[in-house]
């Protein structure tokens, strides 16, 4: 690792989040936007970067929730001793400003000498009070628009307090806003699906069973080389000055992501759902996410849809019998037409992300060339991947 934020050297240590199971498809993305000594952790990724490509991250990444940057390290043994340190530190860890609004969350390892909740607590306050004595305005704790967002993680090495560089989670795109969507897939978990499975943009695409179409839009944007973040505002670009040498990065992260914009599709994208209010979903997502183009989600029995094309991928997020199925005889008829239609059809991959237990079998696709298990909240759930 090389520094925190404010310790001088040009390369910073961030840890970036991510869904559980997609830690090796974020690793090979944060490789491919210049990070480097990455080690992969449940549900994170950290390393090191040149501090002018923190704004990269964020702009670039689709499978992250959020670039948090390491300010401050410490070992502690006891709850006392790290108020202290707080009261002490925390002041040099905000810019002064009139108004201060901030917002903190917490990680408590089982063996820290204070739960989670308690460690969020007393470290608000402190930091609070920090500012309090070195004649600073008194923040507020808010969850409306905080300049700031603080992390504090206590674990058997120590302490160690981040800072959000993202500000919104990341996987926040904005196009399901205004949507009512029933068990909805978060935008990163798509493009974390997608990313593991290698659904290339060079072949045709379809999604059958495309509820809100969050995947269908995911490797749309992809495919245009659209990138997530080239149009938000990030928390880093609201601090005062840029004594940290990070917001120039942004905006020429944003202005490279912009000129990378393609005009056309290289190959068809297709999505489709039998359910009526899937349809009216995924179309106002679609509208909401400027790709009216390129796609369209039509209402076509999946069974049915498929087309015989051998270079074609076909990806799905299949209902979960523990979320969304009332009857699992007619689940279990579902996946096994489905797989039948399939086993008649050519294509060339197929990606099934499920959580029944039985979906291999009822598939009938033979052994799968891949499965990686990929929770779904509380769910175990796989995505399958199958070739020829």
């Amino acid at each position: 690792m090389s520094s925190t934020l404010f310790e001088s050297g040009n390369d910073i240590d961030f840890v970036a989040s991510c869904p559980l199971g997609l830690e090796k498809a974020l690793k090979y993305e944060l490789k491919s936007l210049g990070a480097a000594s990455l080690q992969v952790e449940r549900g994170c990724v950290k390393g090191s970067v040149e501090r002018s490509l923190i704004g990269k991250l964020n702009v670039c990444s689709r499978i992250a929730h959020t670039i948090m940057l390491p300010i401050a390290r410490v070992k502690v043994e006891s709850e006392k001793a790290f108020v202290d340190w707080v009261h002490d530190r925390a002041h040099t860890w905000i810019c002064e400003r009139e108004e201060i609004r901030f917002e903190a969350d917490a990680i408590a390892h089982k063996d820290a000498p204070i739960n989670a909740r308690s460690l969020n607590f007393v470290f608000s306050d402190a930091l609070r009070d920090s500012l309090v004595k070195a004649k600073r305005p008194r923040p507020t704790r808010s969850k409306f628009q905080p300049q700031y967002r603080f992390l504090v993680v206590w674990s058997r090495d120590g302490v160690e307090v981040l800072l959000s560089s993202s500000g919104r989670p990341l996987h926040m795109r904005g196009f399901r806003r205004g949507v009512k969507v029933n068990a909805p897939m978060r935008e990163s978990v798509a493009a974390g699906l997608l990313s593991m499975g290698n659904a290339s943009a060079r072949f045709a695409f379809h999604d059958p069973f495309c509820g809100s179409g969050t995947i269908a839009i995911e490797q749309t944007l992809k495919a245009l080389n659209i990138f997530p973040g080239a149009s938000r505002k990030f928390d880093a670009e609201y601090w005062p000055g840029d004594a940290w040498g990070l917001k120039q990065g942004f905006g020429e992260a944003k202005a490279e992501a912009k000129a990378k914009v393609l005009s056309s599709l290289e190959s068809e994208i297709r999505l489709s759902d039998w359910h009526d209010n899937a349809i009216e979903a995924a179309t106002q997502c679609i509208e909401n996410a400027g790709l009216r183009k390129y796609i369209e989600a039509k209402r076509l029995d999946a069974r049915k849809s498929i087309l015989d094309d051998d270079s074609q991928t076909i990806v799905s997020n299949l209902p979960f019998g523990e979320r969304l199925a009332t009857n699992r005889l007619q689940l279990d008829g579902l996946y096994r037409t489905f797989g039948e239609r399939l086993q008649q059809t050519k294509w060339h991959r197929v990606l099934i992300f499920s959580a029944h237990p039985k979906t291999d079998t009822l598939m009938g696709l033979g052994k799968p060339e891949k499965r990686w298990p990929i929770p779904s909240g509380k769910i175990r759930s796989f995505l399958y991947r199958w070739s020829r």
